[in-house]
């Protein structure tokens, strides 16, 4: 591209690729395992929503402990509760998948993660990645 062709940036856009999802694939023990998993981006509408809503419900927990005095006692809650919600936080970003007997559900999505909580990691990893969801012009 030469310095005088101007670019058209209505053609990029990160927020519609993030909502679509991509694909990722699960392995175990580092093998195929013929299972993909459609994951949201961190820019999706579902994820920010999802974000938005755990920030507020910190504050106002945070908000309430220090007008009780129970900083404490929030911060064991959140050491307590730090499993559930990183399920939760996976949760939020897939959608769908391939390769699985039955329709998707969150319920069985949760137990899975539950069971494999090294693929939320992944998951989170892969959902962060601004360029799995950027598009080729």
């Amino acid at each position: 591209m030469s310095k005088n062709e101007l670019i058209d940036l209505s053609v990029f856009n990160t927020v519609a690729a993030s909502t679509e999802g991509e694909w990722l694939e699960f392995k175990f023990g580092g093998k195929p395992t013929g299972v993909r998993f459609k994951v949201l981006g961190k820019h999706s509408e579902r994820v920010r929503t999802y974000e938005t809503a755990k920030t507020k419900a910190m504050a106002r927990k945070s908000n309430m402990a220090e007008k009780r005095k129970a900083t404490l006692d929030l911060l064991m809650e959140l050491i307590e509760t730090q499993d559930d919600r990183s399920v939760d936080d996976a949760l939020a970003r897939v959608c769908d998948w391939e390769g699985v007997k039955g329709q998707y559900n969150d319920a069985a999505m949760r137990e899975f993660l539950t069971r494999n909580p090294q693929f939320i990691d992944e998951v989170m990893e892969f959902s962060d990645d601004a360029s799995v969801f950027t598009k080729a012009l």
